[in-house]
């Protein structure tokens, strides 16, 4: 990825984050740091899956939409461990 897609991939990160907490667990056990940081890996993720298959627009967006979710769902279910 090139400087601008990791920092549109940054920006967009932190609404995926919240659109993935939406989607695994509406008021969930993880804080908002957390649920940030979870969207801006999920879109880099994301990004990346997507730059390696060729996919672009609406495609990306799904993509790291859902990478976001699952990473919510992974720290979700990590701290609920403890």
């Amino acid at each position: 990825m090139e400087i601008t897609g990791w920092i549109s991939a940054i920006l967009i990160g932190l609404v995926l984050g919240l659109l993935g907490r939406l989607i695994i667990k509406p008021g969930g056990a993880i804080g908002w740091v957390w649920t940030i940081v979870a969207g801006i890996v999920g879109a880099i993720v994301g990004g990346w899956v997507a730059g390696l298959v060729g996919w672009s627009g609406i495609s990306l967006f799904a993509l790291q939409v859902a990478a976001a979710a699952v990473v919510v769902g992974l720290i979700a279910n990590a701290t609920k461990a403890r």
